[in-house]
C-alpha cells in the first residue's frame, strides 16, 4: 500500500487535509466519493521534511530571516517578469532551510492547485504570519505585489 496526501471537502462541507494508505490513488478516491467527500487534490505523500512539516507544523518554526530574504528574492522575480510558481520552485532550491523548503513546496501546489498566493501561504502561520497574509492579499488586489513584498520584508526585519 502506498500513502497519499488528500485535500478534500467533507460531507459537512469543511475542507479537510490528511495522510491515507491506499493501492491506488483511483481507489482512494472512489473510496472518498462513496463516503460524500468532494477530492480536492490528491496525490503520493513524500518523505522527509515536508512530511514532517505537515505533521507538526508548530514544532518547525520558520526563521524571520529566510522570511524576509525569501521576500525580497520573490519580489525581484516578480518584478522582471518570472512567473510566481516558477519563482518560488527557484526559491525554494537556494533555502537551506528543511522546513521551509518543505513549506514553499506546499505553497506552489496550493498555487497550481488554483489558489491565490494569499491563500496558500495562510495555510503557514508558522512561517507567514496574520499581517503577512493580509497585506499579501490587499497587494494582490491592487497589483503590487512585487512592492509589497519588499515593504513587509523591510517591517519584518526592523521587527527582528
Amino acid at each position: 500500500m502506498s500513502k497519499f496526501v488528500v485535500r478534500a471537502y467533507s460531507p459537512r462541507g469543511s475542507l479537510e487535509e490528511r495522510v491515507v494508505s491506499g493501492d491506488t490513488a483511483a481507489l482512494i478516491n472512489r473510496d472518498l466519493l462513496e463516503r460524500g467527500y468532494r477530492v480536492v487534490a490528491l496525490r503520493p505523500a513524500k518523505s522527509g521534511w515536508r512530511w514532517l512539516y505537515r505533521q507538526m507544523p508548530t514544532f518547525f518554526r520558520v526563521k524571520t530571516s529566510d522570511i524576509v530574504l525569501f521576500s525580497r528574492q520573490l519580489a525581484t522575480f516578480l518584478r522582471v517578469g518570472v512567473p510566481i510558481t516558477e519563482a518560488i520552485k527557484l526559491l525554494r532550491d537556494g533555502t537551506k532551510s528543511g522546513p521551509f523548503k518543505a513549506a514553499l513546496d506546499d505553497i506552489n501546489d496550493d498555487l497550481d492547485d488554483g489558489e491565490s498566493f494569499s491563500a496558500a501561504i495562510s495555510h503557514h502561520p508558522t512561517a507567514f504570519n496574520q499581517l503577512y497574509v493580509d497585506m499579501i492579499r490587499a497587494a494582490e488586489y491592487s497589483g503590487s505585489l512585487d512592492k509589497v513584498l519588499v515593504q513587509v520584508a523591510t517591517y519584518l526585519q526592523r521587527q527582528d
